[in-house]
């Protein structure tokens, strides 16, 4: 990195205060008329009690991710083996009083469309996500949450130079308020009362993620952190992995997108065997403690990888046995899920995944900034990929 762009995180800061602010706004206006709030909660209550209801999650892209994130969530409140994301190979088929729940931005997104005239001929309950009301996919559901698709004037937050785009790119600001909002609607749902579980979740994760921004904005740790992802922008020859384990691994996934619009050589964990000396394995685990993860960083240890992790325990063990770490916050023993046996059905505030996944996106507006790459081809590309 140019060490006149190291001490620089203006983009990172505008982009992170964006996200945050554009969620907050959008939990304010859905309190302010919360009647498709309250059709999501009743909705996913009914099936929650009716056992022979499922739960069909469909949507293209990073925004799939985000229905992946929220299914998983689902599944802790009591939909344990009544998730299914539509795509997968493992699938139950939709049938009538079913819920469909869809994540779309533009609300036209052709494969998500079809899906939907197809399910609502079958007379399932359709759910959205979307940013436009007037939308194709709003007009096909029974209720309706809207989150915004790009940047609000009123904001009068500059996220690059002039000569930059606003933080929209494959949907980064529509995504992310989609998942926190949906946190919300989960928890209304797990504790019996719409408006004030909504509340409760989307105010405790935009808290968490408030206080880690306090945290990282004098951090030196960031500035390392985007200096390594930096360096491999322009290392052709070497690559990328990122690894996390249960919805961690979706928001490594998302992440991985964002990197390679940059010029960033990203590859699934499961080209693992592809790794050679050199190359950076970035871990994200809110403990610190993962098993599994341990011996993914022993294993790029002895292949002479980079590591750097992501981790809400800086004594973890992870965190030591990492090159470099960054601690970000909203993770602590109690929330630990790996070899964790479930005796009871129960919703834990996401909000470490919530805060690391603004914290990459920041990350990437700073290094776009930085390395003066325009936000057109990345959106360019990402329209023909859900629109084929």
């Amino acid at each position: 990195m140019n060490s006149s762009h190291k001490s620089d995180i203006s983009a990172f800061k505008s982009a992170y205060l964006l996200l945050m602010r554009t969620a907050q706004r959008s939990v304010n206006t859905i309190n302010q008329d919360p009647h498709h709030l309250a059709i999501f909660c009743q909705t996913l209550s009914d099936a929650l009690e009716n056992k022979d209801k499922l739960i069909h999650i469909v949507g293209v892209g990073r925004s799939r991710l985000i229905g992946m994130i929220l299914g998983e969530c689902l599944k802790n409140i009591g939909f344990s083996s009544r998730v299914f994301y539509l795509g997968e190979n493992i699938i139950q088929p939709v049938k009538k009083n079913d819920v469909v729940i869809a994540i779309t931005g533009s609300g036209w997104t052709k494969l998500t469309t079809m899906v939907l005239e197809e399910v609502v001929r079958k007379k399932s309950i359709v759910l959205t996500f979307t940013g436009a009301l007037d939308s194709k996919a709003a007009k096909l559901s029974d209720g309706v949450i809207q989150c915004p698709m790009g940047y609000h004037p009123q904001d009068h937050i500059s996220l690059f130079t002039r000569e930059h785009d606003p933080l929209s790119p494959l949907g980064t600001i529509f995504e992310l308020t989609a998942m926190i909002t949906g946190f919300g609607v989960i928890n209304g749902v797990h504790k019996g009362s719409c408006t004030k579980g909504f509340n409760e979740a989307t105010t405790e994760i935009l808290r968490s993620a408030e206080n880690t921004f306090n945290d990282l904005e004098h951090n030196p740790r960031l500035t390392t952190l985007m200096e390594f992802l930096s360096d491999y922008c322009f290392k052709p020859d070497s690559k990328v992995f990122f690894y996390g384990n249960g919805i961690n691994s979706i928001v490594a996934t998302m992440s991985s997108l964002r990197l390679q619009s940059l010029g960033m050589k990203v590859l699934s964990i499961n080209d693992w065997r592809f790794r050679r000396e050199g190359d950076l394995l970035i871990t994200l685990s809110g403990s610190g403690t993962s098993s599994m993860m341990l011996k993914m960083i022993e294993n790029a240890k002895m292949s002479q990888l980079k590591v750097f992790s992501i981790t809400s325990s800086s004594q973890s063990q992870i965190a030591k046995k990492s090159d470099e770490f960054l601690v970000i916050s909203g993770r602590n023993l109690k929330t630990i899920l790996e070899n964790l046996q479930l005796t009871k059905y129960e919703m834990y505030f996401p909000k470490f995944e919530y805060a690391t996944s603004i914290t990459f996106e920041s990350c990437i507006a700073q290094l776009a900034k930085n390395l003066g790459i325009p936000e057109h081809p990345s959106m360019e590309s990402h329209s023909l990929d859900v629109n084929s």
